[in-house]
Parts: C-alpha cells; sequence; structure tokens
C-alpha cells in the first residue's frame, strides 16, 4: 500500500508540480517518504498540484466548480507587484486552465470570496486606503471601489456584495451591485468603536459588533443594518457580571432565525484579562446566555480563529490555546481547540484539544487558519503546526474532529521539510477534502491537495465486536434519501426527527436498508438507529 501510493503521489506532481531545480525534485521524493508515515486508513492521498512562479504565491481559497470541477484562487507575485491567480481542476488533477488578473492588487489582500459564477471579489489595504474589486472568471478586473472606512469583513449574498466595519468613530455597513459595483445602500452610526465582528444574513441584514464608544466602560456593543432604515434596526449593549471587567466583540455569526452569537472578552478583570467567551443576543438583539470558554488565570491566553454554526445552528468555535512556559519551561506551546454550545442554552457540548487532549505535549506547536464542517457536521480545521510535535518545524496540517463529540478523527500534514499553511478547505458531498494551501520551498507557492475518505467520511456504525456499518446518501436530496446497511443487518428501530426534536417519521425491524424521506418538507433532519444500548444519529439535509 505504501508503495503503490508513493508511486501515485510522485507521478502526480511530477506531471502537475512545477519544480525550479534539481534539488527541489530530490526533497519531494524525501517528502512523499516522510508523508505516508503519517497517513491512515481514514484519509487517503489522491493528487496534488504546485504552482512556483518564483517568489510569494499563495492559494487562498478552494470552491467547487460543478460536479466534476474544483476552482482554486490565490495570488500569485509578478514583476511589478501581487495579481489574482486561479486555476481550475477536474475533480481527478487535471488541470483544465490557469489565469492570472489583469490587474495589480492595490495593497495588501485581507478578505477573498467567490460568488456562484466563479467571479473572485477581494478587499485590499495599502497605508490605511481600502478598496473593493472584482473579477471575472477570466481574470479581468470587472471593476472597483474605494473604501474610505476600515471594512472588517466581505460576504457575498446572491447578486449582493456585504462588507462593513469601523468608520471614524462609528460603525458602518454598506451593500455594492455585484454585477457593476453601484452603492445600493450605505449606513452608519455614531457610537462604535473597535469594530471586528461583521456578517450578513440572507435578508440583506448586515451585523457589526465591536465597543461602545459612548461610555466609559468597555461594553459589548453590536448594530444589526439594513437598507429599509437611515437608522439601526436595533443596537444592543451588553456588560457582564463584573462591573470593572471589559466586554467586547472580536468575532461574530448570524443564524438562520437571525439569533446572533458573538465571541471575544467578557468580564475581563483581573485573572480573567484576555478570557474567551461567547454570547447569544436574539434577533431582537436581547442577550440569552453567556459561557467562558477559556481564561487567562496566569501566564497562558487563547486566540480566536473561526466562528461557525453546525447544521443544527449550534454554535462551534475554533482557536489557539497558548501556554507560555507552563507544560514545557524552556519553549511556549500551542495547540488547536475546538468549542461547541447547545444554541438554546450555551450548554457545552465540548470543549476538546483534539491533538492534545491531556494538555500534556512539550513540543505541540499549532495555528489554525480555516475550517469547514462537512454535511454530517464534522469540523476540519486547516492551518499550520509541527505535526502533535513529532517534528521540530511548522507546516500545513489538516484536522477533522467528530461533530457529535470533539474526538479526533485524524490529522494529516506536509512534510517535515516544507513549511507551510492550509488556508482553506472545502469538503464535498462524497467527503473528499480540497485543501488551498501556501507551501514553502524557497520561497512560497500555490499548492492545492485533493484527499478521500472511505465512506465518504460517514460517522460508522460500528458494534463492538466491528461488525456493521451504515451509510446515508444522497445527502444533501430533493427528492428522497436511502439507507444502506450490511447485508443481512436489522435495526430494530429507526426514528426521524426534526431539528426542534419533533418525530417525523419511525420504522420498525428494517433489514439490509430502505428509502424514505420523499414526503417530509424541506429543512435539516435528523435519522437515528437504535439497536439495543447502540445509538447512532446522522444528519440529513432536504432541499427545495
Amino acid at each position: 500500500m505504501i508503495c503503490k501510493l508513493y508511486f501515485k503521489l510522485i507521478f502526480n506532481r511530477k506531471n502537475l508540480f512545477n519544480m525550479k531545480n534539481l534539488n527541489k525534485k530530490i526533497g519531494l521524493v524525501i517528502v512523499a517518504l516522510l508523508f505516508f508515515q503519517i497517513t491512515n486508513a481514514q484519509v487517503i492521498f489522491e493528487w496534488g498540484s504546485i504552482y512556483d512562479g518564483g517568489s510569494t504565491d499563495k492559494a487562498l481559497l478552494v470552491t467547487p466548480a460543478g460536479e466534476s470541477f474544483i476552482h482554486f484562487a490565490g495570488t500569485r507575485s509578478v514583476g511589478g507587484g501581487t495579481k489574482i491567480y486561479t486555476r481550475k481542476y477536474s475533480t481527478s488533477g487535471i488541470l483544465k486552465w490557469s489565469r492570472t488578473g489583469n490587474t495589480f492588487l492595490p495593497g495588501n489582500l485581507l478578505f477573498i470570496q467567490r460568488d456562484l459564477f466563479l467571479s473572485t471579489y477581494v478587499i485590499c489595504e495599502s497605508g490605511g486606503s481600502y478598496a473593493l474589486i472584482k473579477y471575472g472568471i477570466d481574470g479581468t478586473q470587472k471593476w472597483i471601489r474605494t473604501i474610505t472606512e476600515n471594512p472588517v469583513g466581505l460576504k457575498i449574498v446572491g447578486s449582493h456584495v456585504y462588507t462593513g466595519g469601523q468608520s471614524g468613530t462609528g460603525f458602518f455597513a454598506r451593500s455594492y451591485k455585484a454585477s457593476n459595483g453601484v452603492t445600493e445602500w450605505s449606513r452608519v452610526e455614531a457610537n462604535g468603536r473597535a469594530g471586528r465582528g461583521f456578517d450578513a444574513d440572507n435578508s440583506g441584514n448586515i451585523y457589526v459588533g465591536g465597543i461602545d464608544g459612548s461610555v466609559l466602560d468597555e461594553m459589548m456593543y453590536i448594530v444589526k443594518f439594513n437598507s429599509s432604515s437611515l437608522s439601526p434596526i436595533w443596537t444592543t449593549t451588553y456588560m457582564g457580571d463584573d462591573l470593572s471587567g471589559r466586554d467586547n466583540v472580536h468575532l461574530l455569526t448570524v443564524d438562520v432565525a437571525g439569533n446572533v452569537y458573538v465571541t471575544g472578552e467578557i468580564d475581563a478583570y483581573g485573572s480573567m484579562l484576555a478570557n474567551v467567551s461567547m454570547a447569544k443576543f436574539n434577533s431582537a438583539g436581547i442577550n440569552q446566555w453567556k459561557h467562558y470558554i477559556r481564561r487567562a488565570g496566569g501566564p497562558v491566553g487563547a486566540i480566536e480563529s473561526k466562528l461557525v454554526l453546525d447544521w443544527a445552528q449550534n454554535p462551534i468555535l475554533t482557536g489557539q490555546a497558548n501556554d507560555f512556559y507552563n507544560v514545557n519551561p524552556s519553549q511556549e506551546t500551542s495547540r488547536i481547540f475546538v468549542t461547541k454550545l447547545n444554541r438554546n442554552t450555551g450548554a457545552e457540548l465540548f470543549d476538546v484539544l483534539p491533538n492534545d487532549p491531556l494538555y500534556t505535549n512539550t513540543t505541540i506547536i499549532e495555528t489554525p487558519a480555516s475550517c469547514f464542517l462537512d454535511q454530517f457536521g464534522n469540523i476540519y480545521i486547516g492551518g499550520s503546526g509541527n505535526n502533535g510535535g513529532l517534528t521540530g518545524d511548522v507546516r500545513w496540517t489538516i484536522t477533522k474532529v467528530d461533530g457529535v463529540d470533539g474526538s479526533l478523527r485524524w490529522i494529516e500534514a506536509g512534510s517535515s521539510l516544507i513549511g507551510g499553511k492550509t488556508n482553506n478547505v472545502f469538503v464535498s458531498t462524497g467527503g473528499d477534502v480540497y485543501l488551498a494551501n501556501e507551501e514553502t520551498f524557497t520561497t512560497s507557492d500555490f499548492e492545492v491537495q485533493k484527499f478521500s475518505q472511505p465512506g465518504g467520511g460517514l460517522r460508522l456504525m460500528v458494534s463492538d465486536e466491528n461488525k456493521f456499518s451504515v451509510m446515508l446518501y444522497p445527502n444533501p436530496s430533493n427528492e428522497k434519501f436511502s439507507l444502506q446497511l450490511e447485508k443481512d443487518l436489522t435495526i430494530p428501530n429507526i426514528i426521524v426527527y426534526d431539528i426542534s426534536g419533533k418525530i417525523i417519521e419511525e420504522y420498525k425491524n428494517v433489514v439490509n436498508g430502505f428509502t424514505f424521506g420523499d414526503k417530509i418538507s424541506p429543512g435539516i433532519y435528523f435519522l437515528s438507529l437504535i439497536s439495543g444500548d447502540q445509538r447512532q444519529t446522522l444528519r440529513f439535509i432536504k432541499t427545495e
């Protein structure tokens, strides 16, 4: 198996990687050997490709382009500056085309997004000035708009481009028409400071969070903007229990019902300084709960990375837990953390350090940079690290965490000879994992990779004797679903229930499998399989 995969890797990289010298090719052979020392049966390397333009090149975003193609976007350095760079592959790894933007980016790239037509939108910064730019699928600049404020986010919803952030002594929100960049509406308010949190919902509402500048104490402050009103729809100010503590917003996301989840500091004072906490506000801006996740309390710290929602709308926070000379008196260490809370109560569903669960690793270095949830709620965290401290240097990493209990499913990483970072992750409905990386040889290269997962990434239902498994497909579906069981396997009780817990359908003594779901309405559902004291739950989505 190792030899087969080894030659598969070398064949693909020999033909797809753009190498510049023999030393790099020799190093690649060693890379392949080291790579498969950490590969496991749960994930299989399929193909990879590197573009090396001789300077600083990075893959930053990966998006599907229909069922048979995958599209990567990033940047490449050319004489005179940096340009947008895109590459389209078949899912089997054949490069279909590569395209370079026809204009230089005006500064550092802060945000990058794609729309359904594979147009690329970026916000760049140079010397405190900002620009929003749209590039077509062919790399041609379609329009550019100057932003005089400080944007903290970018989101594409349908035919609209949304941004928002800090505007002098207040928050701002703005909507542009995606086709031509014309401003559709723009709003400002006067009290917001230190704007960092941003999101937009499917109804065109924009949310910005930071602190309230109208009071002396540092208080959490959130504003909801909309095109229908010159004034904000609502503003909310929140202070925790400690009147001396500071409260602020770092990350913000909105669920399908308009509830707002934020992370930041709450009651940050004394030993609680630099804590990471989460709070929920309902669609009217009223606080529902708060929950402490990581506290300072000495020479330790935590940094938020991504705040996302699972299919049941439970909030999930990924971040980096830093330890300053506690675990190892001679070295700082850092590890990824993943925290999932109940959306209704704020109760902790799990809080894990997947690659160092006992907090004892004396050499681990991990930094998360990206996050993706697959159709089953499993969490994929991309970034950089040293493979759990097994090697001295830092390289790209991708970690899969079980969405039910937070357990580590697998981790993959680049070789110990190469630095790098996984900037973006996409997982298909079939469980294929695509990575947009920056890989460091002598320079930073634009790297893309594909991995497959046996079973399509499903969480298998396995007995104590490991005798049976189940599979649910297609998922999502706009018609019916099929549940496939191992031959002659009988499940005594199968229950289908909706996101509120209401039982929709129930089946008894199912043998081999069956089809279902053709009469249920679009939405998020759960399928529970019950056999004795075993219970396995699968999530599935019925689309329009």
